[in-house]
């Protein structure tokens, strides 16, 4: 089966059969030689007539950014409150699709 992949939730949308389910994940984690990146990848899964469609979205912060700093905790901490809050958004694009946690495969 193929699988296309795709970056921009318009055009994944635009491909998808509607009569199926949406499906998403949610990855995040803090990286790099010493704790100084956080990376969220946010997946969503769906199914056109011959083909699964995916759409990955990522997003990087590092603990020198702006919006990281923002929070005025340790640098940890700024991390990890900015994983929080895009995973939160995230979770709200999702619900708005009406997708559930979850994805498909082929095997």
């Amino acid at each position: 089966m193929l699988i296309e992949i795709v970056s921009d939730v318009r055009e994944f949308l635009s491909k998808v059969n509607p009569n199926y389910t949406l499906h998403y994940e949610i990855d995040a984690k803090i990286g790099g030689s010493i704790g100084e990146i956080a990376v969220i990848r946010f997946i969503l899964y769906g199914i056109a007539d011959d083909r699964i469609v995916v759409c990955e979205i990522t997003r990087t912060a590092s603990w020198e950014d702006e919006e990281v700093e923002r929070y005025g905790k340790s640098a940890m901490e700024n991390l990890r409150l900015w994983i929080e809050e895009n995973a939160e958004q995230l979770e709200c694009i999702a619900s708005k699709l009406n997708a559930t946690r979850g994805r498909y495969e082929w095997k």
